[in-house]
């Protein structure tokens, strides 16, 4: 084919569907007359239909046609294509994860810092008269998003550059973008978040009127800095859990309040949050007991309201399987400190669950690993690389947060059988000399004796628990709750004590000394023919 000497025209690109021009305009008429409910439905409906209808298996319309668009029709506002920008990157990452290049990831963090600049700067200001009309859905599943794609930048950077490793030019671009996704950046902006809306002193305002218990029946509808401060709360203890920072975790949690009014209501998808962070970070701890009863409260309800999740629109798949982690915590915690569940819990692990729950019982050490890996989070770490030498990029073991966090609870697990162990050994006698009991043990090093000394302490320690009681979601008391028997070591010898044999008999002797108590009292009141009767003829 000839050349003809002129240059060939750029292909056209697809006109934008009438139907999406239309979503377009609405959406910047919604803001500017600060119509919430058409931006509720723009978000909820109109945003997924045509999602479904036009970009089920491409992307939306990049930020540059759209702003084009605006600028056409002299509608563009840095805002709204912020807006915008945080929908385009959301629905990219979920549906075309492989057309998400580096630096759309970059320019999505860029966007998401745009819009939180704006937050703190404008919304949160004591003499903002305005308020964007954001329905609460849609300002929870941004401060979300935010966290998943740090999770998810973590994840997918390690694999991305075993890719390009050898690749200089891909290097380069890769250290440019190197700013991004700093995991001090994106604490110190939830915490500034945290800060500028004054959530906490609002929580501990509603606290103190409330008697500890923060209501919505009492108070006024809360404002878009409070709903927005509130959500920064959960998603920051979201992100300490997932480094494995499960103090500092209930620290920043701690004005929220579990009650059927709070705000955590509001959202499904941030009460199914709180709640499976709040248990996994109590078994974390070695709370068993607390992180069942959290747990009960949300599997309970949810068991029961079949719909609840199905409001969730885009995350309904993300909160069933969030569900499906609780069940596996509810089972960890179970194994490692027996209880009473709930009928529709236990219900649910025998039909769902057995092969797991048995193997769990029986002390098998990869049970445990298998459970613990499909209840964990996505954990990451707070180390930055700088991307300056390939071979440190390389270095970065993907699987290193999740090794971690699991020794630790492999290492609980042990301890904690251990203690089941020297329990059952116990109740057979009376006094055990420590040598005795290693041998019962069948531990056959030279200083075996200091073995079990040790794990005595052990014992002793790992019987008891911290249970909540009231106050913040940290506090508690140190509670035994293995309280059959009582151990204690004399130099060499152990002591074991039946304490609920010695309920029984003192339990006989206050009735008996009652029963003489009332026979007294006959005698001074009845005279000595009352009390005869009374004593051949007992009630």
């Amino acid at each position: 084919m000839e050349a003809t000497g002129q240059l060939e025209e750029k292909p056209k690109m697809a006109p934008i569907p009438a139907e999406v021009e239309t979503f377009l305009i609405d959406l910047h008429t919604a803001m500017f007359e600060r119509d919430e409910e058409q931006m509720k439905r723009l978000y909820d409906h109109d945003f997924n239909s045509l999602t479904e209808k036009y970009y089920s298996k491409i992307s939306w319309l990049p930020s540059s046609r759209v702003e084009e668009f605006y600028v056409q029709r002299n509608m563009c506002h840095p805002l709204l294509m912020a807006l915008y920008c945080q929908l385009y990157y959301r629905h990219l990452l979920a549906r075309c994860p492989s057309e998400a290049s580096l630096h759309e990831r970059y320019y999505s963090f860029y966007h998401f810092m745009k819009l939180f600049d704006y937050f703190i700067a404008q919304e949160c200001s004591p003499e903002n008269e305005f308020t964007l009309p954001l329905p609460t859905q849609w300002l929870w599943d941004i401060v979300d998003e935010f966290v998943y794609q740090f999770q998810e930048f973590q994840r997918w950077i390690g694999q991305f550059s075993k890719c390009i490793s050898e690749n200089e030019v891909a290097m380069q671009t890769l250290h440019q973008c190197s700013n991004a996704w700093r995991a001090s950046d994106v604490f110190q902006t939830l915490y500034l978040i945290i800060e500028a809306s004054g959530i906490n002193v609002y929580l501990e305002n509603e606290n103190s009127q409330n008697d500890g218990i923060a209501t919505l029946r009492n108070m006024k509808e809360p404002t878009f800095p409070i709903l927005l401060g509130y959500f920064s709360i959960i998603s920051l203890m979201r992100l300490h859990v997932a480094i494995g920072d499960y103090k500092t975790a209930f620290h920043v949690a701690r004005n929220i309040r579990l009650s059927t009014n709070a705000l955590y209501w509001k959202v499904p998808a941030c009460h199914v949050t709180l709640f499976y962070n709040l248990s996994f970070a109590y078994m974390m701890m070695r709370r068993y007991q607390d992180a069942l009863r959290v747990l009960s409260q949300v599997l309970v309800f949810l068991s029961k309201s079949r719909g609840y999740l199905s409001t969730q629109g885009y995350q309904h798949d993300v909160m069933a399987r969030m569900t499906d982690k609780m069940y596996h915590v509810v089972m960890l915690c179970h194994a490692l400190s027996p209880s009473r569940l709930e009928n529709s819990i236990q219900s649910r692990l025998q039909e769902k669950l057995a092969d797991k729950y048995c193997k769990l019982q029986s002390d098998n050490e990869e049970a445990y690993k298998e459970v613990f890996v499909k209840a964990c989070p996505k954990f990451v770490t707070p180390v930055i690389c700088s991307f300056n030498d390939p071979r440190e990029v390389l270095e970065i073991d993907q699987q290193e947060p999740l090794n971690r966090q699991l020794n630790v609870f492999l290492k609980d697990v042990f301890y904690q059988h251990r203690v089941f162990n020297v329990r059952s050994v116990a109740k057979l006698y009376n006094n055990l000399s420590l040598s005795k009991l290693a041998n019962l043990m069948d531990l056959t090093q030279k200083n075996a004796v200091e073995i079990v000394r040790s794990e005595m302490l052990c014992v002793k320690s790992r019987a008891e628990q911290v249970i909540w009681k009231s106050g913040s979601l940290l506090d508690g008391e140190r509670v035994e709750l293995l309280n059959d028997l009582d151990i204690y070591l004399d130099t060499d010898t152990i002591h074991v004590k039946n304490l609920a044999t010695h309920e029984n008999f003192v339990h006989a002797f206050v009735e008996q000394i009652q029963r003489i108590k009332d026979l007294t009292n006959m005698v001074n009141t009845t005279g000595k023919a009352e009390v005869k009767k009374n004593i051949l003829n007992p009630v």
